[in-house]
């Protein structure tokens, strides 16, 4: 499991994406194997970084995202940020969790720090690739 999500995210932008997948495989194996599923899930926390509401914003920048699920971060932009939490909250990897859960509006920082203007997040996700602060 953890090899096919290492192969398949050269770049940071697909991490978030995989990340929760992985996450949610592994949740998911508890019902085969219990104790190499809880012992796997401890292991993959401490490498939730790409979930933290500080980086899950780079998920806009993955091909392999739905633009609903783009749509799911941008909204959650909007929520208050809690205890920051450098790793994503483990607790919440389930079946059906979508990566907007992990934003906040501690997500705009990441555009800051990249230098990124947040105008095309302003359109729809299917308009982004079109606008100069999403091209750069």
């Amino acid at each position: 499991m953890y090899r096919k999500g290492w192969v398949e995210a050269p770049l940071a932008a697909e991490d978030p994406v995989q990340d929760l997948a992985l996450g949610i495989d592994l949740s998911k194996y508890q019902a085969i194997n219990p104790d190499i599923s809880l012992a796997a899930r401890k292991v993959d926390e401490h490498q939730l970084w790409y979930l933290s509401d500080d980086a899950v914003g780079l998920a806009f920048f993955s091909d392999r995202l739905p633009s609903a699920e783009k749509l799911r971060i941008v909204d959650g932009m909007t929520r208050q940020s809690g205890v920051r939490n450098v790793r994503g909250n483990a607790a919440i990897l389930k079946e059906g969790v979508r990566l907007g859960i992990f934003a906040s509006e501690r997500t705009t920082r990441l555009m800051s720090r990249l230098q990124i203007g947040e105008t095309f997040l302003a359109l729809p996700p299917e308009m982004w690739s079109e606008n100069g602060d999403y091209i750069l």
